[in-house]
């Protein structure tokens, strides 16, 4: 290519989806935490209803300002595919994108590049509130592809928009989290405790009852994954619980902590602990 750029026309395979969180913030500055937080939590949503419906699971990114997730798939860069991931993207964009943050829909094409994981982030002039950050990368030990008929199958389904303020965690939960360090919560033996436990699904993912499986208006057979906890993947981030069932829509982990409030027992760490 003669050090040109490549683009889409040039790629013969679509190789990775790729999926980009970014927190609303002012034009040209870094993500407070705060803001980083809402995206990552954002992410953890999507990929959580991505795996409720099939879809295997995802190496997931930090950018050091936003949240990515990338999907493994190897399928021809064809115009009828370029027309599915846009038809696609647009719909995520519709569902999960609200006043805080936003899907970009934008990176769906085969020449897409981005963020080299493992370097700064120099976005903006570093301040104490918003940092400069190294961006990271977790990859599942088994990272298996999405299939066509899997993108074709998400392309048409039709999903009720999911509330907004979907990451903000409720004022109950708040007032019962403990000093434990909940990104060594081992959440299946906290479920397994409780007699909710399922089985496994997939590397650190785990079916499970819903705790709040009297609510649903359909009862939950032992071999479905409509509802789904997933281990801590990134450091310092807690794991996740996503129930499909709409009268769950928007219940996290800290909902879990906040009905039981014995999460503190199956963690393997405090804070202070951690600080050593």
């Amino acid at each position: 290519m003669g050090g040109e750029a490549w683009r889409d026309c040039d790629i013969r395979f679509v190789v990775r989806l790729f999926v980009d969180f970014d927190p609303v913030r002012p034009r040209g500055a870094a993500s407070t935490d705060a803001e980083l937080g809402a995206a990552v939590s954002r992410c953890n949503h999507f990929v959580a209803a991505q795996t409720a419906i099939g879809w295997p699971d995802t190496a997931l990114g930090i950018s050091g300002n936003g949240a990515h997730a990338l999907y493994r798939c190897r399928i021809h860069a064809t115009p009828d595919l370029a027309h599915q991931l846009a038809d696609l993207y647009r719909r995520w964009r519709d569902e999960w994108s609200d006043g805080s943050v936003e899907f970009d829909p934008t990176v769906r094409n085969p020449g897409r590049i981005c963020r080299l994981y493992g370097t700064i982030n120099r976005k903006g002039n570093a301040t104490a509130d918003r940092p400069h950050r190294v961006s990271s990368l977790v990859v599942p030990p088994v990272w298996s592809g999405v299939s066509p008929e899997q993108i074709a199958m998400a392309a048409k389904l039709s999903r009720p928009l999911p509330p907004r303020g979907l990451v903000t965690l409720r004022a109950p939960a708040l007032t019962l989290i403990g000093s434990a360090n909940y990104a060594t919560l081992d959440v299946a033996a906290w479920f397994e405790a409780h007699g909710l436990y399922k089985h496994q699904k997939g590397a650190g993912i785990h079916a499970v009852h819903c705790p709040w499986t009297f609510e649903h208006s359909t009862r939950s057979s032992a071999h479905s994954a409509d509802t789904v906890i997933f281990d801590a993947r990134l450091p310092k981030l807690w794991p996740r619980f996503f129930c499909h069932h709409a009268h769950c829509a928007g219940r996290g982990i800290a909902d879990v902590m906040a009905l039981w409030g014995d999460a503190d027992t199956y963690c393997a760490s405090t804070f202070r602990e951690q600080r050593r």
